[in-house]
Order: structure tokens, then C-alpha cells, then sequence
């Protein structure tokens, strides 16, 4: 499994891959996950470089120093990362599997499926978005031959792949629509995260305060583009003459 973040990185994948790998291990796989140190949110916290969680072997490599905001830096370290991810499969030569995220877009199903096939190994593409569709929606870039190219590559990336994990039908019927075969196509929505045992933070005033009868609305996920919190804003002006109701983001 090759993601930059990986448990204990607080990106739900990261979890989500953890209990993955603990699935496998428990089914009789041997497992390797490869990652980076974690780093999400800019987090700070070191954790070993090669160890052992529940059953499966975890391998880390160090990047370079970034900082959420340094885009240049986080862009260089994504490839940093999967040329290292993509060397280690060609120089172990003895996976059966590789298991390839679309983060960052593109670059994991381009090198990791050829690094797969080059040893003679599977290739899973695992898409938790397509790309460049998700980012002509959000309105990240425009209609135009850039991103026809780009969609390109992704198709050719995903007709190549052994298998093409989807988290959802409309996914697979544009996965199809680009020509990849419908039998290599496989619709699983994420898992609900596994709890593992971690360092935990009292939550900061106000949100630990007693509400008593007040109706708390509250909205814990990223701020961004992408969580239509437009629609939040809207409902809580609508309401914003009743008693009792308080918005918390």
C-alpha cells in the first residue's frame, strides 16, 4: 500500500488504510505499507521509520520540510515521495500487489503501474476523486486542452490498471465512459474508520462548554471548497432570529 499519509497521520485515509492492511494481515497477507513521516496539517510528530502494526510492516521515508501553505515544497515532496515508493517496488521485486491512491492526481497510477508491471506484480488504482473532472467542478481549473491531456493520461492510467476501486456507481459509469472495462471496475465506498488507540486533546473553549438547551450545530471537517459550506451559511441566516440555535465550524 503506497500513501504518503498513514496512521497515525490524521487524514481519514490514513486510518482507513491502517484497518485495510490489518484486514490483509488477518486474511494471511503479508503486508507492507509504505509511507512518509506524518505530516498532515503540518504536523510535527516523528514516529519510527520501519515498524511493525498489527501484523503488517510499515516503512517511512524522510521528505523534505514544507509547510501546508508552501505549495512548491508540497508539490516536490509528492514526487519526491512516489519516485522513492516506485524505486522501492523495482528494487524488492517480490510484491504481488501494489495499491496506488490518487493523491496527489495522476502521478500514483503513472509511476507505481509501471513499477508494478515492470516486476510483475498487480496494480491496484484506488480513485477517491477523478481527476480532472473534480477539479473542472470545484472550479480548480478550466475546460480547455490542459485539461483534456490531463483526463488522458488518467484514462490510459486506469485502462492499465488490474483493478479500479470506486467509491461510488456515477464514478464507475465515467471510469467506463473513458473505456476502461466494467468487470476491472469495483464500487466499494469508504469503511468506517476503526478506532485505534491515540494521543487525544481536550477540545478548546467554547466547544467543551455545556450547551444546557441550546441547539448545537457543529461542523468539524475541512474548511475548503469542496464541503458546499455555502449551503451552512444560508440555513444558519435563515435561522438566525431563532432562539437557541448555534453554528459552530
Amino acid at each position: 500500500i503506497v500513501h504518503r499519509h498513514y496512521w497515525p497521520d490524521t487524514t481519514p485515509q490514513a486510518t482507513i488504510l491502517r484497518s485495510i492492511a490489518k484486514r490483509w494481515t488477518e486474511d494471511g497477507h503479508e503486508v507492507v505499507a509504505f509511507s512518509g513521516q506524518p505530516s498532515y496539517n503540518d504536523a510535527s510528530s516523528k514516529s519510527p521509520w520501519r515498524e511493525n502494526l498489527d501484523g503488517s510492516e510499515v516503512r517511512r521515508v524522510p521528505l523534505l520540510p514544507e509547510s501546508k501553505s508552501n505549495y512548491v515544497a508540497r508539490g516536490l515532496n509528492y514526487g519526491l515521495f512516489l519516485g522513492r515508493a516506485a524505486a522501492h517496488v523495482l528494487r524488492a521485486r517480490d510484491y504481488d500487489l501494489i495499491v496506488g491512491l490518487t493523491t496527489p492526481p495522476l502521478l500514483p497510477a503513472l509511476l507505481l503501474r509501471s513499477a508494478a508491471h515492470a516486476t510483475g506484480a498487480a496494480f491496484l488504482y484506488h480513485c477517491l476523486d477523478i481527476y480532472p473532472e473534480v477539479a473542472l467542478a470545484t472550479g480548480l481549473m478550466d475546460a480547455g486542452r490542459w485539461s483534456n491531456t490531463l483526463r488522458s493520461v488518467d484514462a490510459w492510467s486506469a485502462r492499465r490498471s488490474d483493478a479500479v476501486v470506486v467509491l461510488s456507481t456515477d464514478m464507475k459509469e465515467l471510469q467506463v465512459s473513458r473505456g476502461v472495462g466494467p468487470d476491472a471496475i469495483h464500487v466499494i465506498n469508504n469503511i468506517d474508520i476503526e478506532e485505534f488507540e491515540t494521543a487525544t486533546e481536550e477540545l478548546p473553549a467554547p466547544y467543551n462548554e455545556a450547551t444546557g438547551d441550546e441547539f448545537r450545530v457543529v461542523f468539524a471537517g475541512n474548511l475548503g471548497r469542496f464541503q458546499c459550506l455555502p449551503t451552512i451559511i444560508e440555513s444558519a441566516e435563515l435561522l438566525a432570529d431563532e432562539p437557541g440555535i448555534r453554528f459552530d465550524f
